[in-house]
């Protein structure tokens, strides 16, 4: 039978000098106990003409969809592809949805344009603020299975720099606790997204989430 302690893999790491944390990595599936994705706009809607995209990036929570449309004066057909996606040709007056789900910055690309604009999706933490006993729940991927991503998830501790927690994990999400010696100031969350065994093919950082702690 799987124990409690069995499915909540406990990780102590030590993190430069100033900070003992505890990171304990939740299960794959399950109940995000109580993190909100970030109020961004679900499904925002980009122009796509003959010249490229109508905007260099949008913001998604982890789960929402973009959403390209294909002007009507176009004389060409478009695709609009990123590493794990490539919509179909697509004709004048069309549409093409794609749901992001893990968290990273991702350059979308379309053809024949050549343009490039980037899709950020911020990883979720909550509660925002609180202490070095508060245990943070940072979520990396939200939404419906799709391929097999694996996720690098980073911190960035007051007066430091960006130093990994967790490295290529299947966790959806996991609990940070500062820990002893923390010092009051922003924390800060970023997280990776990797698709797994295709030749490292993976999303760049997403924006960094802000969070209050005071010691």
């Amino acid at each position: 039978m799987t124990t409690e302690a069995q499915r909540h893999r406990r990780l102590p790491r030590r993190i430069g000098l100033e900070l003992v944390a505890v990171v304990t990595v939740l299960p794959a599936l399950g109940v995000l106990d109580g993190a909100p994705a970030p109020a961004l706009a679900q499904t925002p809607t980009v122009a796509v003409s003959d010249a490229g995209f109508g905007t260099d990036m949008i913001r998604l929570p982890e789960g929402g969809t973009a959403h390209w449309t294909f002007d009507t004066s176009n004389r060409q057909y478009h695709k609009v592809s990123a590493f794990f996606f490539t919509s179909p040709a697509e004709p004048p007056g069309a549409a093409f949805s794609q749901q992001f789900g893990n968290a990273g910055t991702y350059a979308i690309d379309d053809s024949p344009s050549g343009d490039t604009m980037r899709v950020d999706v911020p990883v979720g933490v909550s509660p925002a603020s609180g202490t070095c006993s508060t245990s943070l729940v940072v979520v990396g991927a939200r939404g419906a299975p799709g391929p097999l991503f694996v996720h690098t998830y980073q911190v960035l501790i007051p007066g430091g720099s960006w130093r990994t927690v967790l490295t290529d994990t299947l966790g959806m999400y996991f609990r940070y606790t500062p820990g002893g010696h923390c010092e009051s100031g922003t924390y800060a969350f970023r997280a990776q997204t990797v698709l797994y065994d295709n030749h490292g093919m993976h999303s760049g950082w997403s924006a960094p989430v802000a969070v209050s702690v005071t010691a």
